[in-house]
């Protein structure tokens, strides 16, 4: 836990999970992104600033949250829990 003189506002608390998630970004983010371009080409061109600036960041964003989340639940904690308990079977002197 980080110390911190004031307490945790509510940006803090939001970028927790994405922080904890940040390597299931990483793998996520380009193959979505590649495809939303391969899949709707023409989401990209001819649009009014508030849909490039605002509507579409947002399309492109949600759904790599969400399943970066996933990706981070289902297969990087399982992946972290069966690794101890790999390390704790073979090294059970160590702990």
């Amino acid at each position: 836990m980080v110390y911190s003189e004031r307490p945790i506002g509510l940006i803090e608390k939001l970028m927790v999970p994405v922080g904890l998630c940040g390597y299931s970004l990483y793998l996520v983010h380009h193959p979505y992104l590649r495809w939303l371009l391969k899949t709707f080409p023409s989401l990209w061109t001819g649009h009014s600033a508030l849909w490039v600036l605002g509507i579409l960041p947002w399309l492109m964003l949600a759904p790599i949250l969400v399943f970066s989340w996933l990706y981070y639940y289902f297969i990087e904690n399982g992946s972290i829990a069966f690794g101890k308990r790999l390390w704790t079977k073979a090294h059970p002197n160590l702990l």
